[in-house]
């Protein structure tokens, strides 16, 4: 048994294979070294990634000091005053105000921060904020709401209305917060000559009408009487009923200086008659003419928007989607929140007689959260198509903000940019995608190779994302090689 195995040790020891070429030895020598570099690299270049955000964390509160001291107090003035205008009360003025002393002597030169003023505040704020406005227009609130101190005396409203009288000729926007009673109106001037927007918090007596002879701008929770509708230029109205819904319709008709629409359908609920409600009561039985005077409408706007929220019924926003046809949209949006999920929750999106988009527009913004998909409705519902599909409008730019949102499906990705959904995007040129935590990355992958094109001006311009959970930094930064700085992303 020894022997035979001594036999074979030699026969295999006889049996050798010839050399590797020497050229064949060099280039696998090579690929080795090759590979081994490029680990290194990965790793070298994983190490800087996180050397670079670390660095750019340390420096952003030094760059943003280093910025603010180089900035010009008229400069500064207007970043206050933007500021400002994204807030709805006073408290913006006084934080930015007691920051340093050089932020409080440009704000207290800035008027505008000054221009907001409330009957619940200590007089003394009133006369300061009055001050300090000089003679710029002024916002003027009614509220019995306590705010500036915790315990202000009865008399507070009436001193502070004593104070804002002189103000009279200046005021601009008139808000009501809470009613204020008849008396401390009539002892008011009759004569508003600046006053141009009214908000009110409820539906609001007919002893303010004498206030609203110049009014433009209504934000009501009830129709603006006839007299008022031809010369509103803006109108913000939120619906809790039904039989609201359409006699807001009717009254749209009559303001035909309107650029400016917004509506809120809040837990507005079906009472069985939106169906029958047609918005012309001619004696005609021809509903296509009945259509067709609807298109007569003729009514472009500079803004759109509609908020459906807090269990909407879907046959309440379809008096709005279905009976209001405007012909032309500048910038749109629309928001769904806190929906029960049914099988027609999508049609909060379509006007079903025209079966295009509501309201569509070359700038497009949609929000969708909190809204329940209990039918799995919206896991097969590629939105950005969707919205770009039935348009009636060319859309050049859309916003979408939501964490349900699906996009194209995987056999859509292997197509070819001259096919169906891809000739859908043909006139897309911005697109923004927000809290969008479905969007893969093979998704941006495949929006980066069909839309974006070499030529200039054409294709995909911008493509900006922000806190997708799906996506990470390390794709973004490969993905930003080949679109460059029409990639830009917040994480």
């Amino acid at each position: 048994m020894s022997g035979m195995n001594n036999l074979k040790c030699r026969s295999s020891a006889n049996h050798v294979h010839p050399p590797y070429s020497h050229d064949l030895l060099t280039l696998r020598r090579a690929l080795s070294e090759a590979k081994t570099c490029m680990v290194a690299l990965q790793d070298i270049r994983h190490r800087l990634c996180r050397r670079i955000r670390t660095l750019q964390t340390r420096c952003t509160p030094l760059v943003l000091s280093d910025g603010l001291n180089r900035l010009p107090d008229e400069i500064l003035a207007k970043v206050f005053e933007m500021g400002h205008n994204l807030s709805e009360d006073y408290d913006f003025s006084l934080t930015v105000s007691h920051v340093c002393h050089r932020f409080r002597a440009v704000a207290l030169k800035t008027p505008s921060l000054w221009t907001r003023l409330y009957t619940n505040v200590a007089p003394p704020l009133t006369s300061a904020f009055i001050s300090r406005a000089g003679r710029v227009n002024v916002d003027v609130t009614f509220s019995s709401k306590i705010s500036w101190p915790r315990k202000l005396k009865p008399d507070t409203i009436n001193k502070n209305l004593d104070i804002l009288r002189p103000t009279a000729d200046r005021w601009y926007r008139l808000r009501f917060q809470s009613m204020p009673s008849k008396s401390q109106m009539q002892s008011l001037p009759y004569q508003l000559s600046q006053l141009r927007h009214l908000e009110c918090s409820e539906a609001y007596p007919e002893y303010l009408d004498i206030f609203a002879s110049s009014m433009q701008v209504f934000k009501v929770f009830d129709i603006p009487p006839p007299s008022h509708r031809l010369r509103i230029t803006a109108f913000d109205v939120t619906f809790g009923r039904s039989e609201d819904v359409r006699e807001a319709v009717l009254a749209l008709y009559e303001m035909k200086n309107l650029r400016n629409l917004s509506v809120t359908f809040d837990m507005c609920l079906s009472d069985g008659d939106e169906s029958r409600f047609r918005p012309l009561d001619d004696d005609s039985d021809d509903e296509e003419n009945k259509i067709e005077d609807r298109w007569n409408w003729d009514i472009s706007l500079d803004t759109m928007s509609v908020t459906v929220k807090n269990f909407t019924d879907p046959p309440v926003v379809g008096q709005l989607y279905d009976n209001i046809l405007i012909r032309s949209i500048a910038r749109s949006s629309i928001t769904l929140d806190k929906l029960s999920g049914g099988e027609d929750s999508v049609g909060f999106l379509y006007a079903e007689e025209s079966e295009q988009i509501a309201f569509s527009a070359p700038f497009m913004s949609v929000r969708l959260s909190r809204c329940m998909d209990n039918y799995h409705v919206w896991e097969s519902f590629d939105l950005l198509t969707r919205l770009l599909e039935f348009h009636r409008l060319t859309s050049r730019t859309i916003h979408i903000d939501s964490p349900l949102a699906t996009f194209i499906d995987q056999r859509d990705a292997n197509k070819s940019a001259a096919e169906k959904p891809w000739t859908y995007y043909s006139s897309l040129r911005h697109l923004q995608l927000k809290n969008c935590d479905q969007l893969c990355e093979w998704q941006l992958q495949a929006f980066a190779d069909k839309l974006v094109l070499p030529e200039e001006g054409k294709g995909l311009q911008s493509l900006v994302i922000i806190t997708c959970r799906g996506i990470s930094e390390d794709f973004l930064l490969e993905l930003r090689e080949t679109m460059g700085n029409k990639l830009r992303w917040v994480l």
